[in-house]
């Protein structure tokens, strides 16, 4: 009779692990979901800031922060604070010129760069899940390279590669001017 109940223990515990893994797995596929839509909304609310001007060249975190660029649930409490930064589960996000950043583009870019701050705790496969699904012109890692450009998205095995080797540096999401 004890041996049965050790293997019933035994079997529910086993049990009660896998459930907490696979819901730690959702969590996380949700997380990187979340973090790719205010990617875009934040790009989408700079495209519309600057809208009538030429180019990017004089926007900067403050500028992003001030003109509510980012998603509400990408600021902490109290807005931007001192530094300028939104945050997402992976660390900080700021909003930057193409030319600070050193686009091919110049000032006729921006990006939005994940990990700003030196805040990033992005896991791999967040990273393949993040870099594969937010449509920029291109994608760059610092320290890195580039990842895409020309409005290339990046096969799954690339990104692999890719963001295997980014060992917590930042990743730029580049957006052309009206793009």
């Amino acid at each position: 009779m004890p041996i049965m109940m050790i293997f019933a223990v035994v079997v529910i515990a086993l049990i009660v692990a896998a459930g907490i893994y696979a819901g730690q797995l959702l969590l996380s596929a949700g997380t990187a979901s979340n973090v790719q839509s205010q990617i875009g909304m934040a790009a989408s609310n700079v495209q519309s800031l600057y809208g009538t001007s030429p180019d990017f060249s004089s926007l900067t975190p403050a500028v992003a922060c001030q003109g509510n660029v980012y998603p509400p649930a990408m600021l902490p409490s109290g807005g931007c604070g001192g530094n300028n930064l939104a945050m997402t589960p992976y660390g900080g996000v700021d909003v930057v010129s193409g030319q600070s950043v050193s686009s091919p583009l110049g000032n006729n870019s921006f990006a939005v760069v994940l990990g700003a701050g030196g805040q990033s705790s992005l896991q791999l496969a967040s990273c393949i899940q993040i870099v594969t699904d937010v449509p920029a012109w291109g994608i760059y890692g610092s320290p890195g390279s580039w990842l895409t450009q020309n409005n290339q998205m990046p096969t799954p095995a690339a990104a692999q590669s890719w963001c295997a080797n980014m060992n917590g540096g930042t990743i730029d999401f580049v957006f052309a001017k009206n793009s």
